[in-house]
């Protein structure tokens, strides 16, 4: 299997301000994942990717994944996923699964968002993906998978059912004790329906 990255980036000059600004991207839809509910008789939920820079006085660099998503793992196979981070400012680091953001508008056949967005700033939400029991956004691949709130690794056993699975990350980056903000990585986990690694005893 190959993997394709793609990056975008641009440079933005913004005011100052005192409130901060918040970025957000959104469409449907997402493919079907084991792990979410069928919304609307669909068999996908919208997608949302959002971010904030805080307020001018507050000097403030993203922390950055060092690792690339693991694309697919067995089911029923035990498995370690890395989800190093750098923090460019020093900041503490904190990790957790969360529900990733379901997004508004389109459909399969039109995948844009209302245009305008129907959640101007003054009414400014995210609505959390509804997912299928017993997952949920902070045990997104089963009781049995648990992230390392300190470094980030996750560890425990694939589920059972083959498919795919959307698992978000967050960092929590801390200074002087206080959240200061949060950064998210959105990925797919393909479970295949393929053979547990075996461990190599020696002769």
């Amino acid at each position: 299997a190959c993997l394709e990255q793609g990056i975008y980036e641009t440079t933005i000059s913004l005011p100052n301000s005192n409130t901060g600004y918040h970025l957000k991207w959104e469409g449907c839809c997402r493919n079907t994942q084991n792990n979410l509910r069928n919304q609307f008789g669909e068999a996908y939920q919208g997608q949302t990717y959002y971010g904030f820079i805080p307020p001018t006085n507050i000097k403030n660099s993203s922390p950055y994944f060092q690792d690339v998503p693991v694309p697919f793992i067995c089911k029923n196979d035990t498995t370690t996923i890395r989800n190093r981070a750098i923090d460019p400012d020093g900041d503490s680091l904190s990790y957790k699964f969360v529900s990733a953001y379901d997004g508004f508008g389109g459909s399969a056949s039109n995948p844009a968002p209302f245009n305008p967005p129907n959640t101007p700033p003054a009414t400014f939400q995210l609505v959390p993906l509804n997912y299928n029991n017993p997952y949920s956004g902070t045990s997104p691949l089963g009781s049995t998978v648990v992230i390392n709130n300190s470094t980030g690794e996750i560890t425990g056993t694939a589920p059972p059912s083959p498919g795919k699975y959307v698992v978000c990350v967050a960092i929590e980056e801390w200074r002087n004790g206080e959240k200061i903000n949060e950064h998210r990585k959105d990925f797919i986990l393909t479970i295949g329906d393929c053979s547990v690694n075996q461990t190599y005893l020696g002769p």
